[in-house]
């Protein structure tokens, strides 16, 4: 059909894009801030673009690619932790906040569903690059960069997506954990500590009672 031909032909642009980016990441005179600038920040824009987009097909099959993308080794290799936290800030977290704008009931849910597989790439992602990004920026924008992200799981929360109720506490769940487990999310560190209990109070009213019942149940 002229869909299926048309996100046929998407799908071969968006590959040749990111073959195109993870081939200049092999070239040791290409400076890696530059990869992101000109390579795979623009591609992981599109990305986001066409997952916005009200067109089905292509929505799914480019959320499939901006997936595989994040976990490539090729872009672990080219960003540096100061792109991923701008990757956060400019592109994933406003990409769960974004809005479809239509009122037909079948898109609404399709759309739904899409943001569903977002949560997941947008948590997975964090629980891939936190280290590196908490050990080379200022605490400060650590703090910006993780509250963005919980308003980003709170926003799709709020929109009524279908199992959004399942999904969304278990992804926040991990992401407290993994910190805590880290020694980044303590008490002492007071400002990222009180921050996120009130961000997670919408699922986990204390957030110090959720990681001391599953550090009690792990050590029994």
């Amino acid at each position: 059909s002229r869909f299926h031909s048309h996100s046929s032909k998407v799908d071969e642009i968006l590959l040749r894009l990111r073959s195109h980016a993870e081939s200049e990441t092999g070239r040791d005179s290409t400076p890696n801030q530059e990869l992101y600038k000109h390579y795979w920040k623009p591609w992981i824009k599109l990305c986001t673009n066409l997952v916005i987009e009200r067109r089905g097909e292509i929505q799914e099959q480019t959320m499939v690619m901006l997936e595989r993308t994040l976990s490539l080794e090729s872009c672990e290799k080219a960003l540096r932790s100061t792109d991923w936290k701008d990757l956060f800030n400019t592109l994933l977290v406003p990409f769960m906040k974004s809005e479809m704008g239509s009122d037909v009931q079948e898109e609404i849910l399709y759309f739904g569903r899409i943001k569903l597989r977002g949560v997941m790439v947008l948590s997975r992602t964090f629980l891939l690059q936190y280290m590196r990004i908490y050990d080379s920026v200022n605490r400060e924008d650590f703090l910006e960069m993780w509250k963005a992200i919980l308003g980003a799981m709170e926003f799709v929360s709020s929109t009524n997506v279908k199992d959004a109720n399942d999904y969304i506490p278990e992804s926040v769940k991990n992401m407290v954990l993994v910190l805590a487990a880290s020694k980044i999310l303590i008490p002492q560190n007071n400002r990222l500590w009180n921050e996120t209990q009130n961000s997670v109070s919408p699922w986990f009213p204390d957030v110090g009672e959720l990681i001391s019942s599953v550090e009690a149940s792990s050590a029994r």
